[in-house]
């Protein structure tokens, strides 16, 4: 599973807000407009609120817009969330923290193009930027250009090489351009860093599974122990039990993976192929 991004939430301290131009006081809705613990609904309108009420500087409206289209965003409606965001950029086209809440909308919409123009112009802005090379990496991937992505993901390593998403995210591109030596060298430094996450255990074990099978079935087993209410890792350890002529394991571990909600269509066929 690709680590991803999460929308980013503008955030301004009391003091910021107060030193805005009218004040908060002056505008009643700002300071809600920022507010953290809002639910989705209630924080695109307060944005909009805050907006409408004006005595706002250009950056301060673009900062409310897009607090406004990460509201709209969080409940699925990015057609709208976008309409936010291009308002935002109309208030402060300079304004970096908006591209990339843009860009996730995009990307939900369809519109890798425009997803990729915004990624640009937040690196453009903010070079280097995390987010927007996780994002854009992430996207990459999704869409089959490992090359691409990896580049993104190494330039965060370089950045900061204990980042455990980016390291986590090349070993994915790695795997998908056959790189395994790499991608296995990646997931291991992951393991190493913190020995309780479920997925580099997972992707470790896929990496090894043609090559050492043994050891891939370990791997198997750990993701398992550390994430036993996932299908993810049962189907992956039936899947080579089964290749490795372990019927009976397979089946034990296809049946768990379907009473945990696995919907893999030919996994009931499994089963019965299997005698169960």
């Amino acid at each position: 599973m690709i680590r991803d991004i999460a929308f980013r939430l503008v955030l301004a301290g009391a003091a910021a807000l107060a030193a805005a131009p009218g004040g908060a006081r002056a505008n009643p809705w700002l300071e809600r407009c920022f507010d953290p613990e809002a639910a989705p609904a209630a924080l695109a309108e307060n944005c909009r609120r805050a907006v409408e009420a004006g005595g706002l500087s250009a950056r301060r409206q673009a900062m409310a817009w897009t607090n406004m289209g990460v509201g709209l965003a969080e409940l699925g409606r990015h057609g709208d969330a976008i309409a936010a965001f291009d308002a935002a950029e109309r208030a402060d086209p300079g304004y970096a923290g908006l591209y990339v809440n843009r860009a996730i909308s995009n990307e939900a919409r369809g519109r890798v193009r425009d997803a990729l123009a915004d990624f640009a112009r937040a690196l453009e802005l903010a070079p280097g930027d995390r987010t927007a090379l996780m994002g854009r990496g992430a996207m990459l991937l999704r869409r089959g250009v490992a090359d691409r992505a990896l580049e993104d993901f190494r330039a965060v390593l370089a950045r900061d090489p204990a980042d455990a998403d980016a390291r986590f995210n090349a070993g994915l591109a790695l795997a998908a351009l056959g790189k395994a030596d790499e991608a296995e060298a990646a997931f291991s430094r992951v393991i190493a860093d913190a020995p309780g996450d479920a997925d580099a255990w997972l992707e470790r074990g896929r990496v090894r599974a043609l090559r050492d099978p043994r050891a891939a079935l370990a791997d198997f087993g750990r993701a398992i122990a550390l994430a036993p209410e996932r299908p993810a890792g049962w189907l992956a350890r039936a899947a080579l039990r089964e290749r490795l002529g372990d019927d009976e394991g397979a089946l034990a571990d296809w049946r768990r993976a379907f009473e945990l909600g696995a919907q893999d269509p030919a996994l009931l066929e499994r089963i019965r192929r299997l005698g169960g």
